[in-house]
Order: structure tokens, then sequence, then C-alpha cells
């Protein structure tokens, strides 16, 4: 879309300045049922195809919460993971995103050492961002060790040395494919160990300094891209890449320009740097959201933080990602972020930190991109997700209970109903969206073809002055099927609870807890602690069993197994 078509649909209102989040007091709310579905279109990349479980977090957050990111620069006297320690420093808390760079020069010598921390870093639950500042074709192969700021990087082609670059066969293509396939050992590796990559090359396309930047039209750095893109997924078979397309805050906003086309890209992503996150840089969000189509947004690089402004004005951002050393100050040595200023942004219940991360599940790459028919049956899809019209569907639908209500006893939680229609139940939380109002948040699989079995019951018992402990006598267990529906029962003095559980067996079922915490105002039982308990499969997983544990303290005992498909007739 063109700049002057969108204050085109500016002034018709079609576009609107601003979006209202859905709910700003927590990472896991909505105010009213939500489906959000990833997009599957003719034109879907291969990691959308794929369903990365990056992927599904970010689509499931959207318009909700905002992943947290710090970028490390392996600068002297740095180590891998420098800027995301230093987070830790300043709010006791690491961000919910690693990102790092291969970079040229000296710093190349650490690419081993980056690889190896991002695989650490996803295996404690973190998203993954990976960039290159590459080194230009003209200067041949090995040129890595050569190959400085000034002059290099910051360099530009001649329009015959462009032309040779973007054609097949090219002594600068051949060049540049040799790039290519030596930083594509590291990803290998990574493929190898089951992480998925945010993948960030040729970052900032609409800037001119940079040697890959700044060329318009279909021959220009799309078409640089769309190669790049290409080679890696079809002729090195790299699978485990999620593509990031990436401009920067210019005065021009000509994204469109840029734009590959969104089956060559699965995020789009904009680096700020203006000031205060000024009135331009809304524009700058409306033009990204424009060329981004029915894909997530992100803040690709920043200096400062997001405010709560920011956050309620621009909702759809799903994760930033702070510049390296640009965390307190900018190349000048200029403030860009107050101490106190970080911890407020990292206390945000908005903004979540490696601590709210779900945790990845360990499997492998297994899909083929090359054929344009997504799936042939549900088993093509992935453990969550669905075949229709031999595209894959992955569908994520989080609900509330009911209205919040005030709860002064166990007994009033049988106003709220978790019911997932025949799919399974995969995560619940209490939550209060209003001050000591309460309702259950609960997410529902798509367990495409689930039979449902009858409703059953635990045996009604005590609840001794509204006690939350007397949870502890009910073990909701459906014998390693799939929990459906969920809802506590009272009599007036008894409760119970009421489930339901589907027929198909799950498989790999294992057990999981909540962290073992208070049991109310000495030791009271107030049923509004357990909203400090969330009980969350692993993606693709769902509930099979939960029980409350008591004895000074409490914690939920849950286990979750993956679905049995069923292939759709």
């Amino acid at each position: 879309m063109h700049f002057s078509s969108l204050l085109a649909l500016l002034v018709l209102g079609l576009v609107p300045l601003t979006a209202s989040a859905n709910n700003a007091t927590g990472a896991w709310t909505s105010e009213s049922s939500v489906s959000v579905t990833i997009p599957r279109s003719t034109t879907a990349s291969c990691s959308q195809r794929r369903g990365f479980q990056t992927l599904q977090l970010l689509y499931s957050i959207r318009g909700n919460s905002i992943v947290s990111g710090q970028h490390n620069d392996q600068k002297d006297g740095t180590d891998e993971s420098h800027y995301t320690e230093r987070v830790r420093e300043i709010t006791g808390q690491y961000p919910g995103l690693y990102g790092a760079d291969f970079l040229f020069h000296g710093s190349a010598e650490r690419r081993w050492a980056i690889t190896m921390e991002a695989e650490r870093q996803w295996a404690k639950g973190a998203i993954i961002s990976l960039m290159w500042h590459a080194c230009p074709p003209t200067m041949g192969p090995n040129a890595t060790m050569r190959c400085f700021w000034e002059g290099d990087i910051l360099s530009e082609l001649t329009d015959l040395e462009w032309n040779d670059l973007i054609s097949d066969g090219g002594d600068l293509n051949s060049n540049w494919k040799t790039r290519i396939d030596e930083i594509s050992v590291y990803l290998q590796y990574l493929e190898q160990r089951n992480v998925e990559v945010l993948w960030r090359p040729l970052h900032e396309q609409n800037q001119p300094l940079f040697w890959w930047g700044g060329r318009t039209g279909d021959n220009g750095t799309k078409k640089l891209w769309q190669l790049t893109h290409d080679y890696m997924t079809n002729e090195l078979g790299l699978k485990n890449l999620i593509w990031v397309w990436d401009v920067q805050d210019l005065q021009t906003i000509d994204f469109d320009e840029y734009n590959p086309g969104q089956e060559y890209f699965d995020i789009a992503a904009l680096d700020i740097y203006a000031p205060a996150f000024s009135y331009t840089f809304n524009l700058w969000y409306i033009s990204l959201l424009a060329n981004a189509g029915d894909r997530v947004v992100a803040i690709g690089e920043n200096f400062q933080l997001p405010t709560q402004s920011v956050l309620d004005s621009q909702p759809m951002w799903t994760f930033f990602m702070t510049w390296a050393n640009g965390l307190e100050a900018d190349q000048g040595g200029s403030q860009t972020n107050s101490i106190g200023f970080i911890r407020e942004v990292y206390n945000n219940p908005r903004v979540l930190k490696l601590k709210d991360m779900p945790g990845w599940l360990n499997q492998s790459f297994v899909f083929d991109c090359q054929e344009t028919t997504d799936c042939s049956d549900d088993l093509d899809c992935g453990f969550d997700g669905y075949c229709l019209s031999d595209v894959c569907y992955y569908d994520f639908r989080s609900y509330h209970s009911t209205l919040p209500g005030r709860i002064f006893a166990v007994s009033d939680l049988d106003r709220h109903t978790m019911d997932c229609g025949g799919n399974g139940i995969s995560q619940f939380q209490l939550v209060s969206p209003l001050v000591f109002n309460y309702n259950y948040y609960y997410t529902c699989s798509q367990l495409n073809n689930m039979t449902t079995g009858a409703m059953r019951q635990t045996s009604m018992d005590i609840a001794t002055l509204g006690n939350v402990i007397f949870l502890d006598r009910h073990a909701i267990g459906c014998q390693g099927k799939a929990i459906q529906y969920l809802r506590l029962v009272s009599d007036g003095g008894n409760i119970g609870y009421a489930y339901q559980c589907g027929y198909d067996d799950l498989f790999e079922v294992t057990d999981y807890y909540t962290e073992w915490d208070s049991i109310g105002f000495l030791g009271t039982g107030q049923p509004g602690y357990l909203d400090r308990h969330k009980v969350s499969c692993p993606t693709g997983k769902v509930l099979s069993f939960v029980q409350l544990q008591t004895n000074d303290s409490m914690r939920y005992h849950y286990r979750c197994g993956f679905a049995l498909y069923v292939p759709s007739p």
C-alpha cells in the first residue's frame, strides 16, 4: 500500500489511528471470547505452514501483551548474554526474547559462542532472534575477517554490481550464496537441536547507508531478500527459520517499496530510534500494519522502551528488542531509559518476561515447504493443527468463564464454567481483572474430531467455612483422556467438581506442578489465593488430570498429554 493510499484510508476512517488493547491487566487475560488463527493463505510462508511454537505464541498474545526482548552486542568487554544479564541486574527479571548478531571482523570469531548461547536461551524458554550484518559480496569470498563497518557494511554497490548480485550465475550472486553458506552452518546446528530462530537478515531495508538497503523497485532490495529467502529455504533446506522483514523509522514512510510479498516473511518489524515514540511513529506503525496484512508486527530494535501510552494506543506490537547498550544510553552517551523506567516497563503485567513464557516442546522440523499444498490430513499439521481444504490451521481460543464476581468462599467458584465444547482444556487460571472480583481464564486447544464423553462428577464433600484447602479432596481425572469441561458445583454446604472427558487417549502424558504458595492470610484458605497458580500445559498438550495439593501451602498437580489426531473425513 502506498503512503498516499494509507492517508486516504485514514481520512475515510477505515484505518484507525489508535486501537485499544483487549485488557491491560495481565498477560493471559481477555475481556471476552477471542479466536486467534494463524493465517494459512495460498501465500503462507514456509514457517507459517509448519506451525512454529514461536509464531503460535505471538499470534495468541497479539493485541493483549508484548514480549520483552534484549539484543546482545559482542563488543570488547561483553559476552554473548551481557545485556540480557544487565536487564536482570536492573529489574530482577530476564527478558522473554534473546537477540544477537553474527556480525563481522573480530566479532565473527564469537559466532559459535552466540550459537551456543542461543541454544541455552531457547532451553530456558526464550524466543531467539538472530540477525547478520553481512559483508558486501564485492569483497569476494572469505571476507568476514577483512570486513569493517565504515566502507564495507556502510557502502554502496553500483547498478552494474547490483544487477550481477541478483542475477543467478553472476559472480556477486555466487559470492553472496557463499556468504549465506558460511552463516547457515550455525543455523543448521540450531535446527538439529530443534531451536526456532527469528531470522532478521538484511535488516532496515529502507536504510540506504547499508550496501543492501534503500533500493526501491522490483529488482531492488526486495529482490535480494527474495533470493536470499529462496536459497536458504529451498536449496539449503533450512526449516527452523521464522523470517522477519524489517524497516527503519526514517523520514519517508515508503515501506511498500521494500515489501517482498507476504509469502516471503512471517513477521513485519520496525526499528525505532526516533525520540520518545513521536506522533510520526504512530504513522510508521499504521504503515507497517498496512504492509504486514495478517502477519504479526514487532519492534525489531529500539533505544527507548515503549511507554504504557504506546502499548495502549498501539496494541498490535508482539515484541520489542532493545539494542544492546541502548538500554541505558545511546552512542553519544545520552540516557535513553532511566533505571526506574526500565523497572516500570518490566513490572508492567502486559510485558511478558522469561518467567511468563510457556516453554518449548522439543519437536523436530519435519514439514516439507517446497510443496504448494500444505497438508493431506491433520497429521501433516503437527500436534495442534488441523487440515482443511489442504491448508493447515492452528487455532487458539481463549475465554473467560463469566463476568468477574466476588468470591468470599470456595463455593462461590460454582459460578464459573470452563467448557471447551468437545476440545481439550490446555490451561486455566483464576484471575482478578477487577479488584476483589475473579473469574477463570482458560484456553481450549483445537482437537479436531475429538469425541465427547459423558459428564462425570467427584463426590460431594464438605467445605468448612468456605476454605479453599478442601479442594484437595477432589481429583479430576480422565484416565489419560482430555478434560473438556470443568466446573465446581455446590449444594450450599458441600462441593464437588463436574467434568467431562473425551474418548480419545492422549500420549506422552507427563506430570506437572505449580509452585507451592500461600493458602491465604493466617492459613485461612481464601479462594482468591488460587490466582497465584497457572495450570498450563506445554504447546500442543491438554489436561487429563488436575488436583489441588495442600499442606502449609498449596499447589496444583496436573497431567498433560498430546492428542491423537484423526484425519478429517
